[in-house]
């Protein structure tokens, strides 16, 4: 019960709420997409400084177990989320291509949420978890190759729109250039910036987090002729990624928190890169049926309930599986 209120009374959760609200009472600030991006932008750059500095300070033998959990979550999530779609809740091809794209790949905020209610939930975290976190994002990389595979040449569409393939690499660049940046400052550079740089970061997840609400909004309006098949896949796959993440988590020997921000991850579907690549390498894709699964389901159910439940089963796992059981 206490993780379950540290996470509805936390204060990203809060904006998600009073963003969603907002809108459904029909008071409503549209932001431009560039801003939008410029957000995304911003958390992604600050995620790879963030893992940077714990891949800096930590082993090669510290992060063996964690990066193989990690490599093997890039394989699975993307590959299982299309298996689900295409044969369970029976989506087309390019339907289940752009969902296992989504899904394959991880949500930033999402990920700034799991790492903020880590420390309100009193979850021990190790300082390495967020570069592995960051890694995650690979999976889009797979799931695309999955959907080219299913059809056949959807790759040619890649290159009809360089532009936009441009801009969402410029994401990926970020996401590597703070990881670079973070690993070069470490921990001992970064003091007297830590916690200036905590509260710009913490107020731009806030109003990002307000815009999200928002726009769940307006996604949940879609939710019509393909409701139910839409919902269950939705809800199906973070339940999936979130048992996934959080085991192997635990069987890389991680510690609580950081089982709980990989599940949360795991669990997550992006909603910002990933549709503008969805949009150019699979341009048949439903829009209404990728866009509503991730964030006018997923995302909503894993800030207002999931988050504290992936932290109860990682809690769970660790005395099943984890060092102290043994």
């Amino acid at each position: 019960m206490e993780i379950l209120l540290a996470s509805l009374l936390s204060p990203i959760t809060f904006s998600f709420v009073v963003g969603l609200l907002a809108a459904l009472v029909g008071f409503e600030i549209r932001v431009g997409e560039r801003a939008l991006r410029a957000f995304a932008n911003v958390l992604m750059l600050f995620i790879g400084i963030d893992g940077g500095r714990g891949l800096a300070s930590s082993t090669l033998g510290q992060l063996g177990a964690g990066l193989a959990a990690t490599s093997a979550l890039i394989l699975l999530l993307p590959t299982l989320s299309y298996v689900v779609a295409r044969w369970f809740t029976k989506f087309s091809v390019v339907d289940s291509a752009g969902l296992a794209t989504l899904y394959g790949s991880v949500s930033s905020a999402v990920l700034m949420a799991a790492y903020a209610e880590s420390g309100d939930m009193n979850l021990a975290v190790d300082a390495f978890v967020m570069g592995l976190a960051a890694l995650m994002e690979l999976g889009l990389l797979v799931a695309l190759v999955i959907g080219t595979l299913a059809l056949c040449g959807a790759a040619s569409s890649i290159s009809s729109n360089r532009a936009r393939v441009a801009e969402v690499a410029g994401g990926f660049f970020l996401l590597f250039c703070g990881l670079v940046i973070g690993s070069m400052i470490g921990d001992h550079g970064f003091g007297r910036w830590e916690t200036p740089i905590d509260l710009v970061l913490t107020g731009a997840l806030a109003i990002y987090m307000v815009e999200m609400g928002m726009m769940t909004a307006r996604e949940l309006a879609k939710l019509r002729a393909a409701a139910v098949r839409v919902v269950g896949f939705a809800l199906v796959m973070p339940v999936l990624g979130g048992i996934l993440g959080t085991f192997l988590g635990t069987l890389a020997g991680l510690l609580p928190g950081s089982v709980f921000i990989l599940g949360a991850v795991a669990a997550s579907a992006s909603f910002i890169n990933a549709p503008a690549i969805v949009r150019v390498s699979f341009p048949s894709a439903n829009p209404s049926i990728y866009l509503t699964c991730a964030l006018g389901v997923t995302f909503p159910a894993l800030l207002l309930i999931g988050l504290p439940f992936i932290a109860q089963m990682a809690l769970l796992w660790q005395r099943v599986i984890g060092p102290s059981s043994q």
